[in-house]
């Protein structure tokens, strides 16, 4: 069995956050049905994987935001001693 469409669109607001009963509207169903699909194998399976991607796509941002943070303290002390000498000396 796949998933149908509606399932697919419950899972999309699931792992973006949304309640049950948001999810159930964004899928034109009733709440009863999104919590009767969460007792499902196949439903579950495909909830889990699409968290896994969020999250690994998270951890990638994180990763890339963190590399630039050390890169931009590496080089905040020769920043501050620039601006500190224009400050001192404005005509030069």
């Amino acid at each position: 069995m796949s998933l149908s469409e509606k399932q697919l669109i419950a899972i999309e607001k699931l792992v973006m956050g949304c309640n049950h009963q948001e999810a159930a509207n964004a899928a034109g169903v009733a709440r009863s049905t999104i919590y009767r699909w969460c007792d499902q194998g196949e439903f579950q399976e495909a909830l889990k994987r699409a968290k896994e991607r969020i999250f690994k796509g998270h951890s990638q941002a994180i990763d890339s935001y963190k590399q630039a943070l050390l890169e931009a303290v590496k080089h905040s002390s020769d920043c501050i001693n620039v601006l500190l000498e224009i400050a001192k000396n404005p005509d030069t």
